[in-house]
């Protein structure tokens, strides 16, 4: 396609400039014209029509000799009408015909044609010929030389090279060096056709080496689809494309953190707001569909699918590109896999026709709580004490109040060693600062090699990272080794590899000591005061202290993972559009999990020393063969593609516990030592056959189709049910190309309309889910003990693929340039033949739940995305400003469950409501003591009095009754969904800011409604009984506290009655992701020590939250989650030093 240059070429290119380069022009043009004269030659154009612009002229030559026509758009005027009638006919007649009667010229190099204006002579008045010879007199007294290079260091030949505000002007030779005469305090401007403009000082220097950055059009983009790349002009599906920039944006363990918020409809949140460093985090692509299969979409790296588990194996810093596929018509290729959405990872490879480039990428930084939970001090705890002692025995001792003496005699009945002492001392003991008294450090490093000739290119990384949680048995750590070659045999065949390689570490993914921490009295030293640490905390130890796990050796918790992704390729050109392509990749692992916890540990209060090895591995191989044909038919376009795969994945693991471990020193490593021991294992194998054809076309690249057919056998369904097909079609219509746009095209750059429609599956049951399974018993039969076997599990071989049909409508759109872009997405999935899991009645024999077809679910969204250049400069001399924003909303909804079900209670499943709903009573307060409600909660049957009173505990509704009316009864049946995690809209924003070479990154995400649960407060911690344990710091009721949210303290109520009433949250929030402040360093210093390019930058990670009622009203710490918040180890923020050099 034709593009437009934009910047002042008239200031460069006058009159004199191309007096003084002609000759060089003219050898240059010579050279190249006589190089290329055969494929010139080769070229016929036909066109016949009149009344078409220059810019249609300019398209069509693009189209019928793949030559792009670069221009001036200040001097161009591309919407001219011209006449043309010619029939194959050569280029050169094509564009004298053009250009016939205009001021312009064209020079043919290679596969461009550059327009430019026509040299004209003109005599200059006697007084400024003398000024000029005089002028250039004194700039030759100034020589300066240099090299120019692109930034993967390869030299530019033909760089336009010139002295600002004079004639003097060269270009560079074919080794990209230059000599131009210059005022010392003058400036250099440095510019070419597909290069961003660049000026550079000359300030006295006489050697100025200079890199040019490559000015790509957005629409030229080439995007990484399913089996290929596309233009980003040409897509017809809903894809995003996250580029390399925005990855770096945020640095982080894991891509999937790294992408959060940077494309719509792509929901990326912690797993129960968890905060170890290698916690993977849950990825949903327009929501969930699937009730027992999963919704976990497919990640395909390099083209060959990876194990989406095992994201932690991938260093974000080995990612150039992430495509998301949302619509069934770019997922449907994929087929069953696709249900729930592809991720297209691409990692580095080499740069053809580049010198090695050496690159050291790095951080270091620390981590810092964002805070610890509010628990109760010392004096808030003896107060709840008090009061929950009084509410207990208040009416058989007759309390005169919570000061009555003997409320504290109650409160230190029964006796923990140390309590009194410290409640006499005015001990307090913040558990959470005694555990996280460290800020752990944090460091990513990688160094990597890429470059390659013409044949053969290579890139090659060493990376390791390693991140240790503020709780220090928790850390993650990565070494990576990465190696890619492509090699080109000759112009027929074409092979490469990509091999990934880790080790990997993690540690304490079980352990949590927020149980303890919370709940610990704080009238407890940690310390005895010979200095040990404090064995006994509970008079019957239920809990212990948390600092018995951090002495060495006492707490082990080991996952180590060694893997390797390997993929290879080889393609076949058999010339005439046939191309063959053979995708070949596995990905092998082992991974070891290794436990070992000391007797009076968190794990092991009262118990004996425990271990447990368990060992796994697991190979995953895909083989993918592919036959492309493409063709051109005058304006049409076909691509056609054929696809047979198969895929096998097979895994086992070996499982040993066993307890009684002599000592800490022998750890898991030597389970002979110890005694008890139980051990287990378990294998299971897939395989799946697939066949695929897809058509491309596209009519004068403004109307375009595609359509695909793809059918795939699972070895996991029964015989009659392993095959299933799934086809899809996308239209498109590039209106922007249309000859009517162009009186708009200045302000309307870019209008393009898509609709989609298709269907994708979901096999994601168990290798063995359709046949019955046996378990195995050991009983006495006579005098002998024998093993025998006995059925757990019923056959369900009609068990069928999970069906999703989807719709798809969008609009791409480009203002002022394609200085304003973006999309709007609109879609709706019906998914069916859902499975679900039943357990059979007790009195079949069998008691493992068996899956079945039943379930029916439904998403309707809609999906918006917009990037403005506010401040279109370079970043250098001139300021540059853009903003990219995505939100989104996706409606999910149960259809249908079994035949005359509309709720399955137990299973959480709702017809009419979300997955995940929330269903609870619906809380009104707290009773209090006033005639009004004492009135109404005796209508209910409720006491009002004793110690069976319901005065200061929660009150709820009562909505509904057997019959569907309130009926003065409190039970099940005034539960009702209250809602879910499902937010009103979410998105992300990011906002770039650059000048004088500095930059300035703000990174956003947000959503506006939903609800959370927070087990914080719903869990033991929380449960104001005022025993033995300490609460969160909440505010209870009490007679002078009649307005509190939460019932007053009785040491009598075990568990709160309603309490899920309270714990439910809105989950909104604005979330600061990272801020980043960096600082390119000019090149000239760089050169001068061998570097080519280095940046340093701060980073903050994490930092702030905005607009969150769990956060700043209810003292939460973080509102991120996917559902559910758990008591996890406090969340951090993270301040990071970085820097990037390429030698």
């Amino acid at each position: 396609m034709y593009e437009k240059i934009t910047f002042p070429l008239q200031r460069v290119l006058k009159t004199q400039v191309l007096m003084r380069i002609q000759l060089t022009l003219t050898i240059i043009i010579f050279f190249v014209m006589q190089v290329g004269a055969r494929s010139v030659a080769q070229h016929h154009v036909t066109l016949q029509q009149n009344g078409i612009s220059m810019k249609e002229v300019f398209r069509e030559i693009k189209k019928q000799t793949d030559r792009t026509v670069f221009y001036s758009a200040k001097r161009v005027n591309d919407t001219r009408k011209v006449n043309i009638n010619l029939k194959n006919a050569t280029l050169e007649t094509v564009m004298d015909e053009c250009l016939k009667g205009l001021p312009l010229t064209y020079v043919i190099m290679d596969k461009t044609i550059v327009l430019k204006e026509k040299k004209t002579e003109r005599s200059k008045p006697i007084h400024q010929q003398s000024e000029e010879r005089e002028s250039n007199m004194h700039i030759q007294e100034n020589v300066v030389t240099g090299t120019v290079s692109d930034a993967n260091g390869t030299v530019l030949a033909g760089i336009s090279v010139s002295a600002e505000g004079t004639t003097s002007a060269v270009a560079t030779s074919d080794n990209g060096s230059y000599s131009i005469a210059v005022k010392s305090d003058g400036t250099l401007i440095f510019q070419s056709v597909g290069f961003v403009r660049k000026e550079e000082a000359v300030r006295g220097r006489s050697v100025i080496d200079i890199t040019l950055e490559q000015e790509i059009s957005d629409l030229d983009e080439v995007v990484v689809v399913g089996y290929g790349t596309v233009k980003k002009s040409d897509l017809t599906g809903a894809v995003n494309v996250i580029d390399e920039q925005t990855i770096r944006n945020t640095p982080a363990a894991n891509i999937a953190m790294a992408l959060q918020g940077a494309g719509s409809g792509v929901n990326i949140q912690r797993s129960g707001g968890s905060t170890h460093p290698a916690h993977t985090p849950e990825i949903r692509i327009r929501g969930t569909r699937s009730i027992a299969a999963g919704n976990d979409p497919l990640l395909v790296v390099d083209g060959i699918p990876y194990d989406l588990g095992m994201l932690n194996n991938i260093s974000p810093d080995d990612i150039t590109s992430v495509t998301v596929l949302k619509d069934a018509s770019s997922t449907a290729i994929y087929g069953s896999r696709g249900a729930n959405g592809v991720i297209l990872m691409t990692t580095k490879r080499g740069v053809e026709a580049a010198k090695a480039a050496v690159t050291y990428n790095g951080y270091v930084g620390v981590s810092k709580p964002l805070g610890f939970y509010d628990a109760m001090n010392s004096d808030e705890y003896m107060q709840l004490r008090k009061w929950s002692m009084y509410n207990r025995y208040k009416n058989s001792d007759s309390y005169t109040g919570i000061d009555d003496p003997r409320v504290l005699q109650r409160v230190f009945e029964g006796g923990l060693d140390g309590e009194i002492e410290g409640y006499d001392r005015g001990v307090y003991t913040d558990w959470q600062k005694e555990l996280y008294d460290k800020d752990p450090v944090i460091n990513n490093h990688q160094i990597s090699i890429a470059g390659g000739s013409k044949n053969t290119q290579y890139a090659t990384s060493l990376g390791y990272f390693k991140s240790t949680g503020i709780y220090d048995l928790q850390s993650m750590e990565r070494a990576t080794l990465k190696l890619s070659v492509d090699h080109a045999i000759n112009k027929y065949l074409k092979l490469g590899f990509n091999t990934l390689n880790t080790y990997y570490i993690s540690r304490g993914e079980s352990l949590n000591p927020m149980g303890d921490a919370l709940s610990l009295s704080p009238l407890l030293s940690p310390y005895l005061d010979d200095g040990s640490i404090r064995e006994k905390v509970h008079p019957n130890d239920l809990m212990s202290n948390p600092l018995m796990d951090l002495r060495p050796g006492a707490i082990q918790d080991d996952r180590k993972r060694l893997s390797t992704f390997t993929t290879g390729y080889l393609d076949v050109d058999f010339t005439h559009g046939f191309k063959y392509r053979l995708n070949a990749g596995v990905q092998l692992s082992q991974t070891t999990l290794q436990r070992y916890y000391q007797q009076g540990t968190s794990k092991r209060r009262q118990s004996s020393n425990y271990g447990y090895n368990e060992s796994a591995s697991l190979m995953n191989y895909t083989l993918e063969n592919l036959l492309t044909y493409d063709k051109k038919v005058d304006k049409h376009n076909f691509n056609v593609t054929a696809l047979f795969s198969a895929e096998e994945r097979e895994s086992q693991d070996f499982d040993l516990n066993y307890e009684n471990v002599p000592t800490n020193q022998v750890g898991y490593y030597n389970p002979g030592t110890a005694e008890n021991h139980k051990g287990g294992g378990g294998y299971s194998k897939w395989s799946m056959l697939s066949y695929m054809g897809r058509l491309n076309y596209d009519f004068d690249q403004r109307y375009y189709l595609t359509a695909t057919f793809r059918g795939d056998g699972s070895s996991r369904l029964a015989q009659g049910n392993k095959w299933h097909y799934f086809p899809s079609a996308a239209l498109a219509w590039n209106i922007g190309h249309e000859q009517f746009m162009d009186r708009t095209a200045h302000i309307l750059s870019q209008l393009k309309l898509r609709l989609s429609y298709g269907e994708v599956g979901n096999t994601n049951v168990n290798p063995y889910d359709t046949i019955g399974n046996m378990s195995s018993n050991r009983y006495i039969f006579g005098s002998q003990g024998v093993l025998g076997y006995y059925p757990t599990a019923a056959s369900n071989s009609e068990l069928k693929w999970e069906r999703t049909a989807s719709y798809n409508a969008g609009i791409d759109f480009g203002f002022l340039k394609n200085r304003v872009t973006g999309s709007i997405e609109a879609y709706k999935q019906y998914s069916n033949n859902l499975m679900m899991n039943f357990t059979p009645p007790a009195t079949s024999g069998v008691s493992t739940a068996i899956p079945y077809n039943v379930g029916k679910t439904e998403n309707v969204g809609f999906e918006t995305n917009v990037r403005m250049d506010i401040f279109n400069g370079d970043g250098k001399n001139k300021f540059q400003w853009s903003t990219d924003l995505n939100i989104y909303f996706n409606r999910n909804k149960v259809v249908q469950l079994t035949e005359g079900v509309d709720q399955l209670i137990s299973d959480n499943l709702f017809v009419g409501h979300p997955l995940g709903s929330f269903y609870e009573y619906v809380g009104l307060g707290i009773w209090q003591d006033t005639p009004e409600d004492r009135a109404l909660a005796e209508s209910f049957g409720l006491k009002t009095s004793g110690d069976e009173s319901v005065i200061g505990t929660i009150k709820v509704s009562d909505i509904s009754g057997p019959d569907g009316v309130p009926d003065n009864i409190i039970n099940d049946n005034d539960r009702k969904v209250l809602g879910s995690h499902q937010a009103n809209f979410e998105g992300g924003w990011t906002n770039t800011l650059a000048y004088k070479n500095f930059d300035f990154t703000v990174v956003m995400n947000f959503r506006q409604g939903g609800l959370l649960r927070s087990e914080l407060y719903g869990g033991g911690q929380n449960s104001l009984l005022g025993g033995y344990t300490n609460n969160l710091d909440v505010d209870y009721w009490t007679p002078e506290n009649t307005g509190a949210r939460w019932p007053a303290p009785n040491n009598r109520v075990q568990s709160i009655p309603y309490k899920g009433t309270l714990t439910l949250f809105d989950a909104s929030y604005l979330k600061i992701r990272t801020v980043t402040l960096g600082y390119t360093l000019p090149d000239q210093p760089l050169r001068s020590i061998g570097l080519s390019k280095a940046r340093i930058y701060a980073t903050a990670t994490n930092p702030l939250t905005f607009f969150s009622e769990y956060v700043n009203k209810y003292k939460g710490l973080d509102p991120e989650t996917n559902r559910v918040m758990g008591t996890v180890v406090p969340p951090s923020w993270q301040m990071l030093f970085g820097i990037n050099i390429t030698f």
